[in-house]
């Protein structure tokens, strides 16, 4: 579509054997069409929708989505809140954005920014797309899981955004996506870091997924995150899920694995 020196058009692709379509937004420069930000007026006005935990913000060509998002997102809530057994819960707010977003933005106490869909990808099955769905819920989860530990959120970039348990942290967040959203994308990028380091004798001694961190690599900090998916799910779904909320009032309180296996009933040197 055509309007003056801006057009739009409406793009089909397929992931994963899925079917999607964005918009894609263009701008008529020296007589060249060059991919420009799209125009927020183009979204409609702004409204809001409230559930009794979450609240969207959003703009009104986003309508249909947010309905459905924001019953299935209170689901997710709902279940997190009962796996980290969280009394008082906090109340979070989702924008749902006309313009693109970074992929990692900063963690607040209870706002999060999400890119609407229609730039990022709707799917053509007119199910929720699963990356907003997994966006969704991995803030909400490690919302939660924030709130149990009682960790403090770094409200500046000049601050640590999750705290000094981040690895272990992040094992929970990610345990409880994979049971609350199996067709994530998250953890077969974990497995397979880990079934790779476990081939090659590349394993990191448990202690390392505590503070002090000494990765030295991305790929280090991947293979953490991964080990501590895989010792979370052990706690998880071969011993007793009971275990979860304990270890995360442990991750707010002390930095030493044997003390926080200690309030586990577990033995560090023998886990």
């Amino acid at each position: 579509m055509l309007l003056n020196d801006v057009a739009w058009a409406t793009v089909g692709y397929e992931q994963d054997g899925i079917r999607y379509q964005r918009m894609q937004f263009y701008h008529l420069i020296n007589g060249q069409w060059r991919r420009t930000a799209p125009d927020p007026v183009f979204w409609g006005e702004e409204k809001s929708l409230e559930t009794r935990n979450l609240r969207f913000v959003y703009h009104a060509r986003d309508e249909a989505l947010v309905q459905k998002l924001s019953r299935w997102a209170e689901e997710i809530y709902s279940r997190a809140a009962l796996e980290f057994n969280v009394g008082a819960s906090p109340h979070l707010t989702f924008y749902i954005d006309p313009e693109p977003r970074p992929d990692s933005p900063l963690i607040t106490e209870g706002e999060f920014h999400l890119a609407s869909p229609e730039l990022t990808g709707m799917r053509q099955d007119g199910e929720l797309p699963i990356a907003l769905s997994q966006k969704t819920a991995y803030n909400i989860i490690l919302r939660l899981a924030l709130e149990k530990s009682g960790t403090r959120i770094g409200a500046s970039p000049h601050e640590p955004t999750i705290g000094p348990n981040w690895v272990v942290m992040h094992g929970v967040v990610y345990w409880l996506l994979d049971r609350l959203l199996p067709d994530n994308t998250a953890i077969p990028g974990l497995e397979a870091r880990l079934h790779e380091a476990a081939s090659s004798g590349e394993l990191m001694p448990l202690s390392s997924l505590w503070p002090p961190y000494r990765y030295g690599s991305l790929q280090r900090s991947a293979l953490a995150l991964a080990e501590a998916h895989s010792m979370v799910s052990y706690l998880a779904d071969t011993t007793d899920p009971g275990r979860i909320p304990v270890l995360l009032r442990m991750l707010g309180t002390t930095i030493k694995p044997s003390e926080t296996m200690a309030a586990l009933g577990l033995d560090f040197r023998q886990f």
